[in-house]
């Protein structure tokens, strides 16, 4: 199975076959979640899964098209977009002209806000259609489901982008931290942004797995080890 690639509003997107199965396992969690599943046949379990599939897909790629679009137009750099089995990625396609001083820290943390902001705003055009759209008839067999795939689609958005803006590198917040603590500290910032990342991330992981969030307590796991190896490589480039 390979990558499969198309463009939107002119940027490329690449979906890797990964996304696919962590996004099915998303999926069967969501569902049980939020629908009483319970006494569902399988087709209405599998057509329930897809909805849901095709919610966390237009959501991410929002999100990175919130990114692209901001590395577009304020600091004038193309951008790829790469959906993953961990949500997406933005890839500028060559490094953009970095202020400094306090109007660069502002302009490269709004380049990693803008994806939830993306995100946020496609969660308030959801509620709007909702005031403003003709409803569908009731009687339609469609009507359940496009409320079930709005719905999905708000509250993927809105958690989607609330968990990004958690202080944790390598996700929208934790760059925002390196930011934050760069200006701060120049000499220490960015290593004490992987200590506070690391041990903010043991410490979800830690609360997840006590309420059995494995998919989450892997989640959080993954970024404590991501930043231990920054950290580790950090120390071996001061010898």
């Amino acid at each position: 199975m390979s990558d499969f690639h198309f463009r939107l509003f002119g940027f490329p997107v690449t979906i890797q076959p990964v996304f696919w199965l962590t996004a099915a396992l998303l999926s069967a969690m969501i569902c049980d979640r939020i629908e009483n599943m319970s006494n569902a046949n399988m087709s209405d379990w599998i057509g329930k899964m897809l909805i849901v599939m095709s919610a966390i897909l237009v959501s991410i790629l929002v999100h990175e098209l919130g990114h692209g679009l901001a590395y577009r137009y304020i600091v004038r750099v193309e951008s790829s977009l790469i959906v993953h089995g961990f949500g997406g990625l933005t890839v500028p396609v060559h490094q953009h002209h970095r202020r400094r001083g306090f109007i660069g820290m502002v302009q490269e943390s709004f380049l990693a806000f803008a994806g939830p902001f993306a995100g946020f705003i496609l969660a308030a055009a959801v509620l709007l259609m909702f005031y403003i759209m003709p409803p569908v008839p009731d009687h339609s067999p469609a009507a359940p489901l496009f409320r079930f795939w709005l719905d999905t689609i708000f509250f993927i958005s809105v958690v989607w982008g609330i968990f990004n803006l958690l202080p944790i590198f390598p996700m929208d917040g934790g760059f925002i931290l390196r930011e934050v603590f760069s200006y701060i500290f120049p000499r220490s910032g960015e290593k004490n942004t992987y200590i506070f990342s690391l041990t903010l991330s043991v410490v979800l992981a830690a609360v997840s797995l006590l309420y059995n969030e494995f998919y989450i307590t892997v989640l959080f796991a993954l970024f404590a080890y991501q930043n231990y190896q920054r950290l580790t490589f950090m120390s071996f480039r001061h010898w």
